[in-house]
């Protein structure tokens, strides 16, 4: 339903300011309704699980990501960013070949699909989460690139603190988010592995208070004049791993793998990635995030899986950002079960097994 909004009393200097406001937001050419969706964007009027989340991470999480990206601040202004990894000027516009993402989803372990790569003879690249590099090395799977986006200094240190990892550690690129933990860079520089920083993009950074915006402000020094570049990181890092495999990297197709973005049906709800943040961001309403939680059919792969709120933000955010990517990039979902799917017949993702994946790419 549709309201017409009438202000009788308003003044014609206030009418400028506000027409001067859309024009400097870029919704010019929009309706007054766009904009004011715009403006109205981070209100929530419904306390659901999800939203009371979004809300409480952002509170608790921006004393996180401030720190990291202080302690981060002189490395970042010496070392290289993801700019030195894009393609040179004359391969700008090319397809550079096939990819495989992993991420660190249920499905991955299930039907063992870095065995199947290690076995392969994949001859493109392979560009892994962090959470998945270490499972990648254990099958034979060495990635050429690791994204790492969470701040959490115990968890994503983890994922580098492993023999294999260091033994490799020479063969693989780290693009790593500026608010990351600087013990995580300590380690990474400690075992010898590159590292290339951007700045994740958490709103307009036109805006005079984006967050964003004084990242590349504060990343901007004689060797990166213009600061770390901003990536759409879609909220995980299997998703920002894909971001960098066709926005940066101009691969194509890109077959995903491990990125379920839900959970197997049998798993306990108290087991999953987010069931705590949820009780935390709900000051433990029990009843408020089970209702988060809702059983889905992939009729691609026929199979169920559970996602939450969470995932579902995931989810709906992978399939706006397939929407806008360049249409000669194909992203072929290879993880066989999950909840990242559409029914939408204008998605532009495509379903099939990771065998017969990898025996086309063999094959072209």
């Amino acid at each position: 339903m549709k309201a017409q909004l009438v202000v009788e009393d308003l003044d014609d200097v206030v009418l400028r300011k506000l027409l001067k406001m859309k024009d400097n937001d870029q919704f010019t050419s929009k309706t007054w309704g766009e904009w004011f969706s715009f403006l109205t964007r981070d209100v929530f009027l419904n306390d659901s699980a999800g939203e009371m989340i979004q809300k409480s991470t952002r509170q608790n999480l921006l004393r996180t990501w401030c720190g990291n990206l202080a302690d981060n601040l002189p490395s970042i202004r010496e070392m290289d960013t993801i700019r030195a990894l894009a393609p040179a000027d004359e391969d700008a516009d090319k397809i550079m070949g096939p990819c495989v993402v992993v991420g660190r989803g249920p499905s991955l372990f299930k039907h063992q699909h870095l065995k199947l790569l290690g076995e392969s003879g994949f001859k493109g690249i392979v560009v892994a989460s962090d959470g998945a590099l270490i499972e990648c090395l254990k099958n034979n799977v060495v990635p050429n690139y690791v994204v790492s986006v969470d701040g959490n200094k115990d968890l994503i240190w983890k994922w580098y603190d492993h023999p294999l990892v260091a033994e490799n550690a020479s063969k693989i690129a780290s693009i790593l988010c500026v608010t990351v933990a600087n013990n995580v860079l300590k380690h990474i520089q400690k075992i010898g592995m590159k590292a290339y920083w951007f700045n994740p993009q958490f709103d307009d950074w036109r805006r005079n208070e984006s967050f964003t915006k004084l990242q590349m402000l504060l990343t901007a020094s004689e060797k990166n004049p213009n600061g770390a570049p901003n990536v759409a990181c879609l909220g995980n890092a299997g998703a920002t791993a894909w971001v960098m495999s066709h926005a940066l990297l101009r691969r194509s197709p890109i077959a995903l793998i491990g990125m379920d973005m839900g959970y197997l049906p049998e798993t306990p709800v108290e087991q999953t990635s987010y069931y705590r943040a949820m009780m935390e961001g709900t000051g433990g309403n029990v009843n408020l995030v089970m209702q988060s939680y809702g059983k889905v059919h992939n009729p691609f792969f026929h199979c169920d899986a559970v996602n939450d709120a969470v995932f579902r933000q995931y989810r709906d955010s992978f399939l706006s950002a397939l929407e806008q990517i360049n249409p000669q990039i194909r992203t072929v979902q290879c993880s066989e079960g999950g909840c990242l799917f559409s029914e939408d017949p204008s998605c532009r993702l495509e379903y099939m097994k990771f065998k017969d994946f990898l025996s086309e790419v063999s094959r072209n």
